[in-house]
């Protein structure tokens, strides 16, 4: 009578773990899932900040590059004004020179002696 006393004790033992190992491998697939899911919804979550960083970045960039180009524009534009006043006073020589070439020489006298008699020039 023992034995078979001892024999149904370990067969209820038996099933007894079975049934505790089934559910313990129930409730890790199922927490498994629900950690594989929410982890995949962070996953994308943090995809698209990585996409929209680096479009941030791209753009800042771009902009950054946009703003020297437009310093470096400013400063060329204001050698080119520079190089304007002086062409435009070179021109002005230029041409009285070339007036005073023209001239015949009675008129080249009379300018010399208002030009002696102007202190500006």
């Amino acid at each position: 009578m023992e034995i078979l006393l001892s024999a149904t004790a370990f067969l209820i033992a038996m099933t007894s773990l079975w049934f505790a190992s089934h559910a313990l491998r129930k409730m890790d697939t199922q927490f498994t899932e629900f950690i594989e899911n929410n982890i995949k919804g962070v996953k994308n979550e943090v995809a698209m900040l990585n996409q929209a960083v680096a479009s941030l970045t791209s753009r800042l960039l771009k902009i950054e590059k946009d703003r020297t180009l437009h310093d470096k524009q400013e400063e060329i534009l204001k050698k080119i004004e520079a190089i304007k006043g002086t062409i435009n006073e070179l021109q002005q020589t230029a041409q009285r020179s070339a007036s005073r070439l023209r001239r015949p020489p009675s008129a080249a006298k009379s300018e010399s002696t208002e030009a002696k008699d102007d202190p500006v020039t």
